[in-house]
């Protein structure tokens, strides 16, 4: 049935060149007239901003001239404030200014008992300065602005002089193209379609002038012949497409059967996969690959190893690291760069915490791999069991040890001293222990016998008359007394100072039975706290009644000396 739809399929596409040909000359056409749509639109644009930075230039311009308007309407003032000067000094002074100046239209002036006397410039100004003339007065400087149908004049700059007042007449001659300046609100006059392009007030001593420049709406430049060359175009390429198009969905066919029969590699391999992690997770193995920057994907059965379940999906190293007990985490983090920067293998061992607060150890070996672009490929083995059963057969073995050198070293030396020496010296070599000494029972007897020089530890500073008396007296009891820290206990005991200033940290202070007495006291000190173990303690009993036998021997040997 699939190879009939891919021959259907086939047939197909033998048939899709005609509806390619129309739907590709339609889209051809309307491409064009797209194209010289966006053409209209990016001139227009264009033409705005080209017209809007002219509209700038021009307000610019207009301010600079009103300044400058300004100023000789106000040297002129200053200029006829001398009465010699008014009658025939004005005549001079209006032509200087409506020659010199292009923005003034008219210029006026009238005395306290002079009539007004007007010299105009340009046509219609003069009207201009007439009604400004009745306006009140107002201070020293005043603006009168031009009313409806006085354009291009803005309006009238009034300056008293003395006894008299010099009246000016501004405007805006200055023009572009498609540009008019006028006073905001004031665009008497103009075309349909114009509009406010600028805004902005002109500041003069004494006067505010909202200024507008005004610009005709923008017209597009000639329509652009496109429509007919991109139609061209799209139908060249069109033909291209069609007779193309049946030979590369043949194509497309084959590479999907391709694809298909890829699928089916790929879920067969995924398949054995399956079973090949199931079986390496009955035997407690959890397998995993990685790239370099630690993406990859871990088994479930590292999910149940690192206490987070065997439907875990592991997608990054970081999550693995996140079980590792901190001091472990920074080596397994060091091993890791080095394997990939070195692209080596590498074999770490670290713990465990899992959320319910069980530690585990687990052993990981990995090996760098150039398939699939590099990375690294490994396996986890948790050996938790394996490294307590290793402990375990230390500790048997230990004990054996010391078990042997006692009794060796008791039977060597029966006579007390030099047993209870080589006793000692024995635990210090075999039991690892940083000091031992041994007391008689006597009370004030000094420290007998002690051990501990190969393991940098002056046990003679220890020595006589400061035995522990405590500590002492409790074992003389029959009690052992433990002292898993010495950092624990107050800084007030004498025998703890001496023992902690030398580096000892843990102390345990044992009877040595005779019968139904005690006849001596075992001491040892580890370099290292912590609690002392129950089968080590059962072994240090044993070898004290060993050594209780070897000093009764010796008291009785000293006795019989002295009778």
């Amino acid at each position: 049935m699939a190879a009939a739809s891919r021959d259907e399929g086939r047939r197909g596409v033998a048939r899709w060149p005609l509806p390619i040909l129309v739907v590709g000359i339609l889209l051809s056409l309307s491409a064009g007239g797209l194209v010289e749509a966006l053409v209209r639109v990016e001139q227009a644009e264009a033409a705005r901003a080209e017209r809007d930075a002219r509209a700038l230039r021009l307000m610019n311009r207009v301010e600079r001239s009103l300044a400058r308007l300004w100023e000789a309407a106000r040297l002129a003032a200053i200029a006829l404030e001398t009465p010699p000067a008014r009658a025939s000094g004005f005549q001079r002074l209006a032509r200087h200014l409506l020659v010199g100046e292009p923005g003034i239209g008219a210029v006026g002036w009238a005395g306290a008992t002079e009539a007004l006397v007007v010299r105009e410039g340009a046509s219609g100004a003069a009207a201009v300065l007439y009604r400004a003339a009745l306006e009140p007065e107002g201070g020293p400087l005043w603006f009168v602005p031009a009313g409806a149908g006085e354009a291009p004049w803005l309006g009238t700059l009034a300056l008293r002089t003395g006894d008299g007042v010099l009246w000016v007449v501004v405007g805006a001659p200055e023009s572009d193209a498609g540009l008019r300046v006028a006073l905001e609100g004031r665009g008497d006059g103009l075309a349909a379609g114009w509009r406010v392009l600028l805004r902005r007030v002109v500041s003069l001593p004494g006067a505010e002038l909202p200024l507008a420049v005004h610009g005709a709406p923008v017209v597009p430049a000639g329509a652009w012949p496109a429509s007919a060359a991109v139609a061209a175009l799209g139908l060249a390429v069109t033909l291209l497409v069609a007779g193309r198009e049946r030979r590369r969905a043949l194509r497309l066919a084959a590479l999907g059967e391709d694809i298909h029969r890829m699928r089916r590699v790929r879920q067969a391999l995924e398949g054995r996969l399956g079973w090949t992690e199931a079986a390496l997770a009955a035997g407690g193995v959890a397998v995993w690959r990685s790239d370099p920057w630690g993406r990859g994907r871990w088994s479930a059965a590292a999910g149940a190893m690192l206490g987070l379940g065997a439907h875990a999906r592991i997608r990054h190293r970081d999550q693995v690291l996140a079980r590792v007990d901190g001091t472990d985490a920074r080596a397994v983090r060091e091993t890791l760069r080095e394997a990939v920067a070195r692209r080596r293998g590498y074999v770490v061992e670290y713990r465990v915490r899992r959320p319910d607060g069980a530690v585990r150890r687990v052993r990981e070996k990995g090996a760098w791999t150039d398939a699939a672009g590099g990375g690294l490929v490994g396996v986890m083995l948790d050996v938790t069991e394996l490294r307590r059963r290793e402990l375990d057969l230390a500790r048997e073995n230990r004990a054996l040890r010391l078990q042997r050198r006692g009794a060796e070293a008791l039977a060597a030396a029966p006579g007390g001293a030099g047993g209870a020496r080589v006793l000692a010296q024995a635990l210090v070599e075999e039991g690892g222990y940083a000091a031992v000494w041994v007391a008689r029972a006597e009370p004030g007897a000094a420290l007998a016998w002690a051990g501990g020089a190969a393991k940098g530890v002056d046990v003679a500073a220890l020595g006589p008359g400061r035995v522990p008396a405590g500590p002492w007296r409790e074992a003389l009891l029959g009690r052992a007394v433990h002292v898993d820290d010495l950092a624990r206990i107050g800084s007030g005991e004498p025998w703890r100072e001496e023992a902690f200033g030398r580096g000892l940290r843990a102390a345990l202070f044992l009877p040595v039975p005779w019968g139904r007495r005690v006849v001596g006291v075992l001491a040892l000190y580890r370099a290292e706290p912590g609690a002392w173990d129950e089968g080590e303690l059962a072994l240090l009993g044993a070898l004290c009644e060993d050594l209780g036998a070897a000093l009764a021997a010796a008291v009785r040997g000293a006795g019989g000396a002295a009778g």
